[in-house]
């Protein structure tokens, strides 16, 4: 888990982000501090590969 990542995290929840991209940051487990992010409509994960859009299957 890098330090990164749950600063990105936290940013994204104290600035009401409603997209996060956390690709490139070579995450095996996303941090439970994901689970905080209600606000959140997008989540990028590794190289553009991985995407979850909230109400929207992944492609």
């Amino acid at each position: 888990m890098t330090q990164t990542a749950i600063d990105l995290i936290a940013r994204a929840g104290a600035e009401g982000w409603k997209e996060l991209d956390l690709s490139g940051l070579g995450l095996k487990v996303l941090p439970e501090e994901i689970a905080n992010l209600v606000q959140l409509q997008s989540l990028k994960l590794g190289g553009g590969r991985a995407e979850f859009r909230s109400g929207q299957p992944a492609a």
